[in-house]
């Protein structure tokens, strides 16, 4: 009887569920031996990969605004915007 053996994806070692859970700390690189699961599994999973990015540009464009001296109601319409 001859086996045939497949190669299967390497499943990584956190959940997409876990990353999102993760992903503040991630982002602010207060994760120290995690960092790496979370760069495991972002190498695998382009959805999460997505996410990172655009929770970076969401980031970022509040920093902007933060710095403008916007109004609240200009922050608001900002976030609103995020929304949908």
């Amino acid at each position: 009887m001859r086996l045939r053996f497949w190669r299967r994806r390497k499943e990584p070692a956190l959940s997409c569920r876990e990353v999102v859970e993760l992903t503040t700390e991630y982002l602010e690189g207060r994760l120290a031996e995690l960092e790496r699961l979370v760069d495991e599994h972002l190498d695998e999973c382009d959805g999460c990969t997505e996410y990172i990015e655009q929770m970076r540009a969401t980031i970022g464009l509040l920093r902007e605004v933060g710095e403008s001296g916007a109004s609240d109601e200009e922050v608001a319409a900002v976030l609103a915007s995020l929304d949908r």
